[in-house]
């Protein structure tokens, strides 16, 4: 019986210290940490997000990336992060722009994650352009790569990465 405990204790303690409440996340950040501690592995402040959006918060200050800059939005589930947003905010109607914004991302991801688990892939955009996805799946987290072209009223054009905690993503909590 005191084996048996010994055994139980220790597989929890195991746990509890590789949770992936408290997995590699984004940059610097872990998934699970309070705002608080983003803030400080970020060294940026947080303020509310937009309304209208499932991202509680954003960076104050925007990203670079190379040359490229982005709008950082993160999710806080019960005080835990879980999700975070980059969105290119660079010359929106320039379609070279962003699609050169995707390709640099596309590139940095493969040099750190290896291939994409799917993708990248494309295919005609609902709107009268096209579309571009790539993801990696890693033992902590969900990576999604996506470039989209708008072609009705106007053009628009969107470059985007989504990090999501593995936890989240399979609780459902998205």
């Amino acid at each position: 019986m005191k084996r048996l405990i010994i055994i139980l204790l220790s597989i929890f303690i195991c746990l509890l210290f590789y949770s992936p409440i408290r997995a590699e996340g984004w940059g610097n950040t872990n998934w699970g940490m309070s705002i608080a501690e983003v803030e400080k592995a970020v060294n940026s402040k947080l303020i509310l997000g937009r309304k209208g959006t499932i991202y509680s918060h954003e960076l104050q200050d925007y990203v670079f990336i190379d040359q490229y800059k982005f709008r950082v939005s993160l999710n806080f589930s019960n005080n835990k992060l879980d999700k975070v947003l980059l969105l290119y905010v660079g010359k929106e109607k320039l379609n070279d722009d962003n699609y050169s914004a995707y390709i640099l991302l596309l590139n940095e991801l493969k040099k750190k994650y290896g291939a994409p688990s799917n993708g990248p892939q494309e295919k005609e955009s609902p709107f009268g352009g096209i579309m571009e996805s790539a993801e990696w799946v890693t033992k902590n987290m969900i990576i999604e790569l996506n470039y989209c072209s708008m072609m009705k009223n106007g053009s628009l054009y969107i470059t985007s990465v989504i990090y999501t905690s593995r936890q989240s993503a399979f609780s459902g909590k998205l």
